[in-house]
């Protein structure tokens, strides 16, 4: 990740962010045996880092409730 204010951020730089901060959660929460928290945060983190891959290495800054532009 290149930019460190969440507000500036790329869609592609917030999922990435986001998939390293959940593989540490379910990292903790497997350790201490919290089996349910830790497989739903595998799953963010899954999610996340699909999402990150399908967005392009350069971008526009993520912003709530965008869409993704529809292909011409």
């Amino acid at each position: 990740m290149t930019n460190n204010d969440p507000a500036q951020m790329t869609v592609r730089e917030a999922a990435e962010y986001i998939a390293s901060l959940t593989q540490e959660l379910a990292t903790l929460a497997n350790r201490n045996k919290l089996d349910m928290l830790s497989y739903l945060l595998e799953m963010a983190c899954i999610e996340a880092r699909e999402m990150a891959r399908s967005q392009p290495a350069v971008g526009r800054p993520a912003r709530r409730g965008a869409r993704p532009a529809d292909p011409l």
